[in-house]
């Protein structure tokens, strides 16, 4: 069996010192393994590798995500939210004087933008036919799909305009979808798109 030797080595004794170097760097490494994994018994940290934000109280945890959205120059917010009894689903891109996106509720959807204080709404021919006919005019087909799809301005002087860019405010929506109301708890933790919660 041939032995591996330097120039001026003593053969077996440095293929042995070779070995025991190799099985005693090998040990360490594992022993550094298993103490970053935890002992048996122990529990690995869930919070290791975070913001730590997971080792707060709820309380705590709510304030600091209304203070980071908050201090946000634009935020995506996208789920429910619930006004007057009435549920909407929103899919927002705000910013502090304006934004843009999807709000639909109950069979209708709408597209809204607002830029400084102009607000514009796009919606389809149903949409258009049934607000007219809600006003209590004819509800004119033809009127209503000529503006299908077309941004139409509306008239800061109308009574829906309040309403409608409530949703295209960025402090209004945080408001509305962080909003928590009853006791508040910490969930359990988890992960969106690869991040850890």
């Amino acid at each position: 069996m041939p032995y591996c030797t330097g120039p001026a080595s003593g053969g077996r004794a440095d293929v042995r010192i070779r070995n025991t170097a190799l099985v005693a760097v090998m040990c360490a490494g594992l022993t550094a393994s298993l103490t970053a994994c935890g002992g048996e018994g122990e529990k690995a940290d869930p919070d290791a590798g975070t913001n730590g934000v997971g080792k707060l109280p709820a309380s705590k945890i709510e304030s600091k995500a209304r203070t980071a959205a908050g201090g946000a120059d634009a935020v995506h917010l996208s789920g429910s939210l619930v006004s007057k009894g009435r549920t909407y689903k929103v899919d927002m891109k705000l910013k502090g004087k304006g934004g843009t996106g999807v709000v639909s509720t109950k069979g209708s959807r709408y597209e809204l933008l607002r830029v400084g204080e102009e607000l514009y709404l796009k919606a389809d021919a149903g949409f258009w036919a049934h607000q007219g006919a809600s006003g209590g005019h004819s509800g004119d087909a033809a009127a209503a799909d000529k503006l299908e799809d077309k941004y139409v301005k509306v008239p800061s002087g109308d009574p829906s305009y309040k309403r409608l860019s409530g949703f295209t405010d960025k402090s209004v929506m945080l408001d509305g979808l962080l909003g928590l109301h009853g006791t508040i708890t910490a969930g359990d933790r988890g992960e969106v798109s690869g991040v850890r919660t």
